[in-house]
């Protein structure tokens, strides 16, 4: 966690949110968090975390990636954004 003068700084990484983006762009999200739950979630750990990750994909994606070379994880974001254009309209 970061203090600068008073000021919390919080980085928040929510990974696929239900937005509207994904329809826009002709994008399938099937695994997306509410924008409810990604600020609730954002909210609580202000003051507390330099760093958090709303919902269960977010987490999973970004600890199994942590780990990961980086060959593995452009390869396994490239599956994640393939699967996601799959859908995209001609």
């Amino acid at each position: 966690m970061e203090c600068i003068a008073g000021i919390d700084l919080l980085a928040i990484a929510p990974g696929p949110v239900s937005s509207g983006f994904a329809k826009r762009a002709g994008m399938a999200m099937g695994n997306a968090e509410q924008p409810d739950r990604v600020a609730e979630e954002s909210l609580k750990a202000l003051g507390r975390a330099g760093t958090v990750r709303p919902g269960w994909m977010s987490k999973l994606l970004g600890y199994s990636l942590a780990i990961a070379p980086r060959w593995g994880r452009t390869r396994i974001m490239a599956m994640v954004m393939r699967g996601m254009i799959g859908t995209r309209p001609a």
